[in-house]
Order: structure tokens, then C-alpha cells, then sequence
């Protein structure tokens, strides 16, 4: 039988042949022991039940599909534990992955005997409040709901900077209008020596009039 076991081992499972002192002569138990520690399931309680302690609800996840999670991490956290003492803690792992304080207070307030209760009472509470799952929220991050608050308060902001904008713009454009048309008539006014001075640049050949006119426009 061990010579059996030893040939059927594959991969990282012939691996281990290199920690037996004696590997042609190693009995069954003793490589059957050394594979279930290497490869068997995991028996420390405190790993299960840390894992217990990490199942959450999913939104929109149907709280039924934890409930066969919870029980196979209870009887493997809980292996001295009664029948009573491990039903116990499945309920109580079960409220706790909820999540939602308000949804919790519910369910702990109807005092649930069995996963069953528990899950019963959740779907309950939800169709009294008119939602199918809890509103969920991460440390650090905003919700949808939250995000679509900001941008309706952010709307109003960017109006204002929009208008005032749009004022200054329209002031300017009044502003260079007026300017364009004070010009216009200065051109009409003045003699032709002064209106070439002017396209020239040259304030110096601009006659006493002309500059009062530019003074009083």
C-alpha cells in the first residue's frame, strides 16, 4: 500500500518524499501523515473562526447563500462546542455580517433561534422599509448617494462662476464697443493731417483739438 501511495504521487506531492530519511522503506501511515499535513484541511479553530468573523453580506447578495458557510465554519471553530452553543454563534456570525446597524438592531430585537429566524426577519424588515438590502458604505469612500449630493451642491456653484463670467464678458464687449465708436467719431471729426498722424502712431502731429477729443473721450 505505501508502495502504491508513493507511485501515485505527482507534483509538489513528490516533493515531500525528500524530507523521509528512508523513503523506500517509510511505512503508510507515516507518508499518508506527512501529505494530510502538508495538504489536509486546516484544523486550528482560531483560523475558522477568524474567518467566521470575515464573512460580509454583499449588496444585493441574498443573505440565504451564507448561511451553509457560517454552519461548516462553526462546527470547524467550534468543534467542543453543543449543538445549541454552535447554533448560537452561527446566528450571531450571521447578524454580524449584515453589516447595517439599524438592519441588525431589527433582527437582535426579535431574538432569532435559528438561521432561518434570522433570515426571515432581514427579508422582513426589508420589505418594510421598502429596500431589498442594507445601504453599505466603506471607511474612506462615499456612497452613489453621497457622490449625487456633492454634484447637486456643486451645480449652483458652477452657475454662479458661469454667470459672473458671462457679465464680465458682456462688460467688456460694452466697454470695446464704446471705445470703438468714440474712435469712430474722433476720425469723422478731425482734420485728414491729424487721422494720418493717428494710423501712424504719431501724437505729435495731432492737432489741440483732436487731443481734446481724445482727452474727453
Amino acid at each position: 500500500m505505501a508502495t502504491s501511495l508513493l507511485c501515485s504521487l505527482h507534483g509538489s506531492a513528490r516533493s515531500l518524499l525528500s524530507e523521509l530519511d528512508d523513503a523506500g522503506n517509510a511505512s503508510y501511515n507515516v507518508m499518508k501523515e506527512l501529505l494530510m499535513k502538508r495538504f489536509g484541511p486546516v484544523r486550528h479553530a482560531e483560523v475558522h473562526e477568524q474567518a467566521l468573523q470575515e464573512i460580509h453580506l454583499g449588496r444585493g447578495q441574498p443573505i440565504r447563500e451564507l448561511t451553509h458557510e457560517i454552519l461548516r465554519l462553526c462546527k470547524r471553530a467550534y468543534l467542543d462546542f453543543s449543538a445549541d452553543a454552535r447554533n448560537r454563534m452561527a446566528i450571531k456570525a450571521l447578524i454580524n455580517a449584515i453589516g447595517d446597524k439599524d438592519t441588525i438592531f431589527y433582527i437582535s430585537d426579535k431574538s432569532p433561534s435559528t438561521l432561518d429566524d434570522v433570515c426571515s426577519n432581514y427579508e422582513c424588515y426589508h420589505v418594510l422599509t421598502g429596500s431589498r438590502h442594507p445601504r453599505t458604505t466603506v471607511k474612506g469612500m462615499k456612497s452613489t448617494e453621497d457622490k449625487d449630493a456633492d454634484r447637486q451642491k456643486q451645480v449652483p456653484k458652477e452657475d454662479e462662476v458661469l454667470s459672473s463670467l458671462r457679465r464680465r464678458y458682456e462688460n467688456t464687449t460694452q466697454q470695446h464697443q464704446q471705445l470703438t465708436s468714440a474712435v469712430n467719431q474722433l476720425l469723422m471729426r478731425c482734420p485728414a493731417t491729424c487721422t494720418a498722424a493717428l494710423a501712424v502712431g504719431h501724437s505729435a502731429g495731432v492737432s489741440t483739438c483732436c487731443r481734446q477729443l481724445l482727452a474727453s473721450s
